[in-house]
């Protein structure tokens, strides 16, 4: 036989399955990242902004995450180019392989191999 905290919670189970049934729409937002506004971090975003921004309310004390971290891009003088051990410029230049390529394929298959392979030639 169901006591009152049964009955009670039976009701509850109800009127949250009514109440969510009477959404006109589901609520729309993205999935997370930077919110464009207050430039935090944020679980979702609506139209690139946290549900604070978005409201327009402040954010409570205990809801401010660190900043993240920003990456400064490099960049170069006009014609300028980034240092590069000239090992490796010679080493592109007796593969035949343009600079930047021969780059790309060092990083992906690691230093060390770029290292060990300098070392036996």
């Amino acid at each position: 036989m169901a006591d009152e905290a049964d009955i009670a919670a039976q009701l509850e189970a109800e009127h949250i399955s009514r109440s969510l049934q009477s959404l006109p729409l589901p609520i729309s937002g993205t999935d997370g990242g930077i919110c464009d506004s207050c430039e935090l971090p944020s679980p979702r975003l609506f139209d690139g902004e946290c549900a604070w921004c978005h409201d327009g309310r402040e954010r409570p004390d205990h809801h401010q995450p660190e900043p993240a971290p920003r990456i400064t891009p490099v960049t170069f003088a006009r014609g300028g180019k980034p240092f590069l051990p000239a090992p490796i410029i010679r080493a592109a230049q007796n593969a035949g392989k343009p600079l930047d390529v021969f780059v790309t394929e060092m990083i992906t298959r690691g230093f060390a191999a770029f290292e060990a392979e300098a070392r036996q030639a």
